[in-house]
């Protein structure tokens, strides 16, 4: 039985509106992404489910889960975002 993976279609999209730091692991442990952002950078993610994110400067992020735009507010604490994309 194959794992579930995000795949290019349903990926994990990020926008920064400005300098926001970001981390993302699937759930083989692998590091998609852990790095500052720039204003205007946007990157596509994709990886084994469950996948979890970091936003730092969550307010300045612009997330869209499965190509539906997600609302980072209720997860986040401190303007820090922790969520968990399945």
């Amino acid at each position: 039985m194959a794992e579930p993976v995000l795949s290019p279609v349903d990926a994990l999209n990020l926008r920064a509106q400005g300098s926001a730091w970001v981390e993302v692991v699937d759930a083989k442990a692998t590091v998609l992404l852990r790095r500052h952002m720039g204003a205007g950078e946007t990157v596509l993610l994709q990886g084994f489910l469950p996948i979890s994110v970091v936003l730092g400067r969550a307010d300045l992020m612009t997330v869209k889960v499965h190509g539906q735009g997600f609302d980072v507010r209720p997860w986040s604490n401190n303007n820090v975002a922790r969520f968990e994309v399945n």
